[in-house]
């Protein structure tokens, strides 16, 4: 009988702590599945998963105990019947005895519990982590609301001791950078092959960027003027393949809006010479360049648009974006390649040939960057903007400064933008 009492202890520590490795180890998109099923036990768990703190303070409160009484039950038990059985063996004296028998015990008694009330239970809930959580919830629950005095008076305790240490709560990881986790790790694991892992890396990405970031630069807008001649114009629409031309009269400080190419393609094929003063443009939108990528999504959804017009706080014009531009972020690495592309190019010799127009979040990437210099009060979104931070001025060829352990140097400049900048390892 008494070695049932003592197999009743260590199991029922086993099963405590299963309960409280398999619930910390459930995921909790499993459990609402399981719930939508109709299972009220995935109902309960994700209500201990709301205040874990309290389900481990009941658990940890069950093993104690548990471990006590089997301490107690084995020396009151079982050492007597050890001790007698050594000293009609041995030789020895009674003190000896009882030294021996008690390591003995304890020894046994501690093995067991390791092996059959730690370390077995704990792998069968990491291997089934929500099926044991579910399977033990009702117990667990009855667990809790026995203990619920007791575990309140234990964790108050425990409140107070912490608020004499200084110590300050952890944060914990947000469901945003659990998910890159596992995306990279499911990547190295090989669950998801190099493309899908580096499009899905690149959408939560998406709101630590910013519009100036990606934008076409107001020098690179394909414009039609109605300031300008007709001649001017017409050589503007041989000039330059895009799908959209802006309509202005002034310049960017008037934008009248965007034309289709298409359009002006079926003026010309219907015969009729094309009259710039007539054309019909679509009213413009207008975006600050500060504003989120993830923003930006959502403005083209609620506009119904895909293109739009980047302004900064004086609402200057700065540049344009389109859905294009947006789509190219997630998917662009995955096109033209990490390792080099055209707006980063390593050479031979270990070093970057950057284009001015490459986004700070990728030459951290690149070089391995962990912070630039200010970059949190969003001063600068690319790497010639970086340039002319750190300069103070803009920059002439030739020029360079040195960040993190790495050598900047302007390679190329046009106008006033920053055109091409070659990083290399400081000596």
């Amino acid at each position: 009988m008494e070695f049932w009492i003592l197999v009743f202890l260590i199991l029922g520590s086993g099963l405590l702590a299963m309960a409280e490795m398999a619930v910390g180890a459930s995921r909790n998109t499993h459990l609402a599945m399981r719930e939508e099923q109709g299972s009220l036990g995935a109902a309960t768990v994700l209500r201990f998963r709301q205040h874990l703190s309290r389900l481990l303070a009941t658990t940890q409160l069950g093993i104690t105990a548990l471990a006590m009484l089997s301490g107690v039950f084995g020396e009151s038990l079982w050492v007597p019947r050890v001790e007698a059985w050594l000293a009609a063996q041995f030789p020895l004296s009674l003190g000896v005895c009882y030294g021996l028998a008690l390591v003995l015990v304890v020894s046994c008694i501690t093995f067991f519990t390791l092996v059959f009330g730690e370390v077995v239970p704990k792998r069968l809930a990491l291997a089934y982590p929500e099926a044991v959580a579910v399977a033990l919830a009702a117990p667990v629950h009855w667990l809790l609301r026995l203990c619920r005095p007791l575990v309140w008076v234990v964790s108050r305790c425990a409140d107070l001791v912490l608020g004499l240490l200084p110590v300050k709560a952890g944060e914990e990881a947000s469901a945003a950078d659990e998910i890159r986790f596992l995306i990279e790790s499911s990547r190295k694991e090989g669950a998801l092959d190099q493309t899908e892992g580096e499009i899905l890396g690149n959408v939560f990405r998406l709101d630590n960027r910013k519009v100036a970031a990606i934008m076409t630069p107001a020098s690179g807008i394909a414009i039609l003027d109605l300031a300008l001649p007709r001649d001017a114009n017409l050589r503007t629409l041989e000039e330059r393949a895009v799908s959209r031309f802006l309509v202005c009269k002034g310049g960017l400080a008037n934008p009248l809006g965007f034309v289709e190419s298409r359009e002006l393609l079926r003026e010309v094929l219907s015969g009729r010479a094309l009259d710039f003063g007539k054309l019909s443009p679509a009213t413009p939108f207008f975006v600050p360049s500060n504003l989120s990528l993830i923003g930006l999504l959502e403005f083209f959804k609620a506009k119904q648009t895909q293109i739009a017009l980047v302004v900064n706080e004086f609402g200057i014009t700065e540049g344009l974006v389109t859905l294009s531009d947006l789509m190219g972020t997630v998917v662009g690495d995955v096109l033209s390649g990490a390792v080099e592309s055209p707006m980063a190019m390593q050479r031979n010799d270990g070093s970057w040939l950057l284009d001015g127009l490459l986004p700070t979040d990728e030459l951290k990437e690149l070089l391995d960057l962990s912070e630039l210099p200010d970059e949190d009060l969003g001063n600068y979104h690319t790497v010639g903007g970086f340039v002319i931070y750190q300069l103070g001025r803009i920059p002439k060829k030739t020029e360079s400064f040195e960040w993190d352990g790495w050598c900047f140097e302007v390679m190329d400049m046009e106008k006033n933008r920053v055109d091409e900048v070659l990083a290399r390892r400081a000596a």
